[in-house]
């Protein structure tokens, strides 16, 4: 009996070495599971602290290029408000010239508006209302006879010299 027991002995002794292996396995998992959280945390650790050091290495490259765009704009303000007799005679004939361009350019849009425009606009109103033909024979005290072709489109018109835009071209043509 005590040989079965022996035996007996001896063949539990694996289940409880498998039951403690199988803790000591889950133990060893477990430690593996664990250092490879503390090497993620350490990893993540020191990513933190580089971005943090990145971030303040931008901040300064940002503000350092800002002190220098303040700095090249002061130094260009200051060269162009700097009082020279040169450049305030140079400004003086940029500013008459520029109100002269401007001037000129208005009054050629006024003629234009006038002897183009407004000329364009009466024809095209007279043609989509035209005047009552029994006004007209009351009012003039006679008849007439007007006709347009079936074909005939209404086409307005102008003579080319009245537009001022082309009065150099016809003072060139003229010259020669």
């Amino acid at each position: 009996a005590t040989s079965e027991v022996g035996v007996r002995r001896v063949a539990s002794l694996p289940t409880l070495r498998g039951g403690t292996a199988a803790k000591n396995r889950e133990k060893q998992l477990q430690m593996k599971r664990d250092g490879t959280e503390r090497r993620r945390r350490d990893m993540q650790e020191k990513l933190q602290v580089q971005r943090d050091g990145d971030m303040g290495t931008i901040r300064e490259r940002v503000q350092r290029h800002q002190q220098l765009r303040e700095q090249r704009f002061e130094r260009l303000q200051e060269e162009i408000l700097g009082q020279s007799e040169l450049r305030c005679m140079a400004s003086e004939t940029l500013r008459a010239k520029a109100q002269d361009d401007y001037r000129r350019r208005s009054q050629m849009y006024e003629q234009w508006n006038e002897k183009v425009y407004n000329n364009i606009q009466k024809q095209i109103t007279r043609a989509l209302n035209p005047n009552s033909r029994e006004k007209g024979q009351m009012m003039g005290g006679s008849k007439s006879v007007g006709f347009q072709l079936p074909d005939e489109n209404f086409k307005p018109r102008i003579h080319p010299a009245d537009d001022p835009t082309k009065s150099s071209l016809y003072a060139s043509a003229d010259e020669k």
